[in-house]
This record gives structure tokens, sequence and C-alpha cells, in this order.
């Protein structure tokens, strides 16, 4: 069963595994098992992560023991972006809940997705997206994973980074207003999304901005549905 406890909603972290470039993020999370409040993730959470042994880092696990210590404490959603692969396959134990597509909450007023789908006019990418995340690549991927891991990363990476960034500089107007219309059709009153890296408004629709570089996330109450954008430190009440 679901709280009304108010939640917290992170997007486009893009972690990296470099010196100190992780610090921030996990000083947040730190923070945030002081608190009451559930939690969701909205998907680029790192700049790549396939959920693979011979592709991840020590940053995934820690993020990973993070998630396990604190579910028993507070609900955890989260939702794949279009840098994460099979999350939801291997490691839904880590979360309350796990998906790789949208999410329904709040007797179904809410949706929560990452955004990367929302472009019909984006086909490249979401050929590619449909290419790698299909079983047969799922199992290539696996496969080649232990001669060549860190090598294939980088190359999804670059291949991801290019991909869909004009897309991303210009919101799809037309296909959120479809999206809009959808929502209204099913009463759902509000949808929270990121992937475009900046703060915008339409209608029921809130896209999140990217949590790189000012640290901002999103406060959700359920119970009366309002939404603010601030950053962590802020929402947190860090000094």
């Amino acid at each position: 069963m679901e709280t009304k406890r108010k939640i917290l909603c992170v997007a486009d972290a893009h972690i990296l595994e470099t010196p100190g470039a992780a610090g921030g993020f996990f000083d947040m999370l730190a923070r945030v098992a002081e608190t009451e409040y559930d939690i969701v993730f909205l998907g680029d959470i790192f700049e790549l992560w396939i959920a693979f042994d011979s592709y991840e880092t020590e940053i995934h696990k820690r993020f990973l023991a993070w998630c396990r210590a604190e579910k028993t404490k507070r609900r955890i959603g989260f939702v794949e972006g279009n840098h994460e692969f099979y999350i939801s396959e291997r490691y839904r134990d880590a979360f309350t809940w796990c998906t790789d597509r949208s999410r329904l909450i709040s007797d179904g007023r809410v949706c929560l997705m990452h955004g990367d789908t929302i472009n019909e006019d984006d086909v490249g990418y979401l050929l590619m997206r449909r290419v790698l995340r299909n079983p047969l690549s799922r199992v290539l991927v696996r496969l080649f994973g232990p001669l060549a891991g860190k090598v294939l990363s980088e190359k999804i990476r670059l291949s991801l980074k290019g991909k869909n960034l004009k897309h991303k500089k210009n919101f799809p107007a037309k296909y959120l207003g479809q999206l809009a219309d959808r929502m209204e059709e099913k009463q759902i009153s509000l949808c929270l999304m990121g992937h475009f890296h900046q703060t915008a408004v339409l209608r029921g629709i809130r896209i999140l901005p990217a949590w790189n570089p000012d640290g901002e996330i999103g406060l959700l109450d359920p119970e009366s549905g309002q939404f603010t954008v601030q950053s962590w430190k802020q929402i947190l009440n860090v000094g």
C-alpha cells in the first residue's frame, strides 16, 4: 500500500565514475536517510549503467547498497532512463518498484516517466533504443562484457549522447500536448518526467531540471498534489 508521505523526485544526475563527481550526490542520499520522505529516481541517474557485473563500477554498487538499506524505511522507486539498461530485470529487489516504462502512483492520479520516448520525431534514437533493449541485444551485451565491457560501455555512452542531443534542446510541444490529452482522458492530474535537462510546465506535465549542476530536485505532496522544485539542500534543510 502506498504511503501519503511526501516524495522526493530526482532526475538526470548523470553521475560519472571520476574522483569527486559522485560526492554531492551521495551527500544528498545521506541526508535523505535522515528524513521521512519517500524518493523516486526518474532516470539517467548515472552517465551509463548497464546492469551486468562486467560493466558496473563502485558507484553503482554503492547506490544499490543505499537503496536496499533504505527500502526498509521508505518507498524507493526507479524509472530507467535512456542511459540505464536492464536495471528493472536484475535489481528489482533493490527498490520498492522499478520499471523501464512509466509508473502510476497516488491511486492513478500521478504518472512518473523518464521522457525519452515522448518525441516521435526522434526516429534515430527510438530505433537505437529498440535495438539495445531487445532480448537478443541483452544476451550479446552480457556475453561480450568480460572481454570488452569498458570499451563497449564507452561506445554506447557516446552513441546515446549524440543520438538525441538535437531533440533534447527542443521541447516536442506537439507530443507533450498529445500526452496531456491522454492524461485528461484517463483523469491523470500530474505527470513528472526528466530527460530534457530543463524545467518546463505544460498543462499537467512538469519537466524536472537535471540534478547537475545545481542539485535541483522535486518535492511532491501526494495529499495536495503540490509540486515544487528547489535545490536538495533547500528542500532537505541543509545549512
